[in-house]
């Protein structure tokens, strides 16, 4: 544990002792690249909920929605003047209408018409849309 202790890495991570003062906790927080992103310290009026209202929550949340919007939009626009416009027309009628956009997958990388789709071939499609998702 000397060993580990005493290298320069671990030297060049934690450059001061355990913070015991206020003095030794400011400068410990302010010389690490990771802890100087927060606060040293947040009043518990700071952290209620009625000022915060969940921002970082609700960030998270959206930029989950933008990202699986987005990987849904990269399999049905192509980003070509001849299509552009009909592409999104024809997901806007889609939607609206309530199809099944799995069955649409199914269609386009299959070359199968979408009426009387098998459900084994749906399912693959499904897979395909939610492996790359996740």
């Amino acid at each position: 544990m000397k060993f580990i202790t005493d290298s320069q890495i671990w030297k060049s991570i934690f450059r001061h002792k355990y913070p015991d003062n206020s003095r030794d906790q400011a400068l410990a927080v302010l010389s690490n690249v990771f802890l100087h992103l927060h606060p040293i310290k947040v009043r518990k009026s700071g952290v209620r909920m009625s000022f915060t209202w969940c921002m970082g929550g609700l960030t998270f949340f959206l930029f989950l929605v933008e990202t699986i919007t987005g990987v849904l939009l990269m399999f049905y626009y192509r980003p070509v003047v001849e299509y552009a416009y009909n592409d999104i027309k024809a997901l806007r009628d889609a939607f609206r209408a309530g199809h099944d956009i799995h069955a649409m997958t199914a269609a386009q990388v299959f070359d199968l018409p979408m009426e009387g789709m098998d459900p084994m071939v749906r399912r693959q499609a499904k897979a395909i849309n939610f492996g790359i998702i996740y």
